[in-house]
């Protein structure tokens, strides 16, 4: 409970004593601030599970590999892309999403609540299960036929698996389809761009050198697209059961 003054028409002793201060003595400011402080809190909370989720099931995969004997199924060019291009223009367009309808219809979150609980922590190793898993399956298919071409199907697979889960991660309890598939344009432009700068490591001769990717057909590319958005389905089922947020 805090006390209210009117910051106009209000008097000294009551703004001395109050705990916010209504600058243009309107309380329909008090619910946009409320609305916009809920949204702040909503977007570092989906950022931090996105790049926790990513990160975590980046290096599962490395010592899942390792354990099991495989070679090194990424390279740290590879994973310096995923980390600073991949993960970094989908974590700041989740960091900008705007109010949702239920933003001011859910109920006040306790003041012990902090960024990540313990049905956020169960999505993260539901989804971490499914990128970790189908990559190394992947990794481990070709890896004794051709190393560099497993490379790259793994590399391709954990691209849009990351995308899919930023997509996943628009929000904690509102599935896609009522949200808006497109309602935010820059997850969109997120989502085209770096599929876009995927395709050009992945198809530009002298890039794909740099990056020590095989040739791979754009065939094998919308496969793994396809398997990739397991992610995603997986993340609606999470939100309809109520094991998200």
């Amino acid at each position: 409970d805090i006390g209210i003054a009117m910051g106009r028409i209000g008097t000294d002793a009551a703004r001395e004593a109050a705990d916010l201060i209504l600058l243009d003595d309107n309380f329909a400011t008090i619910v946009a601030a409320i609305e916009e402080g809920r949204t702040v809190f909503r977007n570092v909370r989906q950022t931090s599970l996105f790049l926790l989720t990513t990160n975590f099931s980046e290096g599962l995969v490395i010592l899942v590999s390792m354990a099991a004997g495989f070679a090194l199924p990424l390279l740290p060019l590879q994973i310096l892309w995923l980390n600073l291009v991949t993960d970094g223009i989908s974590g700041v367009a989740l960091a900008i999403e705007e109010p949702q309808t239920t933003t001011l219809a859910s109920p006040p979150r306790k003041k012990s609540d902090g960024i990540l609980s313990r049905k956020n922590l169960y999505f993260i190793l539901s989804i971490a299960t499914i990128m970790t898993g189908g990559t190394v399956a992947l990794f481990a298919w070709w890896m004794n036929s051709d190393i560099m071409y497993a490379r790259t199907v793994a590399f391709v697979f954990l691209v849009f698996t990351n995308l899919f889960n930023m997509v996943n991660l628009r929000s904690l309890d509102l599935p896609i389809y009522k949200i808006g598939f497109f309602s935010n344009p820059t997850v969109t432009a997120s989502f085209a761009i770096s599929c876009f700068l995927m395709g050009i490591i992945l198809f530009v001769p002298f890039l794909r050198e740099i990056f020590d990717f095989a040739v791979i057909s754009p065939l094998m590319v919308t496969g793994l697209f396809v398997l990739a958005s397991s992610v995603f389905f997986t993340g609606e089922v999470l939100k309809k059961a109520h094991t998200i947020d």
